[in-house]
């Protein structure tokens, strides 16, 4: 499960990238901008018990962009542990 603050880094890097979409699209409902942004992409979100509250492509298969994220993440796992 992710601890408070790495939800909240994960949340912060994701800010900049979503307002300017989601002011400029003012007529659509959230549940279609994230539509709009899964284009070709996937997204889940999840409540604290791990129950699906929405889902766009939830089971779509994707190859990871790069390599490295791969990489950064199992040597956070390592060094911050599971349940950090």
């Amino acid at each position: 499960m992710l601890s408070a603050r790495i939800k909240a880094i994960i949340v912060s890097s994701l800010v900049p990238l979503l307002v300017p979409i989601l002011v400029w699209s003012k007529d659509l409902t959230w549940e279609d901008q994230v539509i709009a942004l899964a284009k070709g992409g996937a997204v889940l979100v999840a409540d604290g018990k791990n129950r699906s509250l929405f889902a766009v492509n939830a089971n779509k298969r994707l190859v990871p962009a790069s390599i490295l994220k791969i990489a950064t993440a199992a040597a956070a796992l390592h060094y911050l542990e599971p349940t950090h």
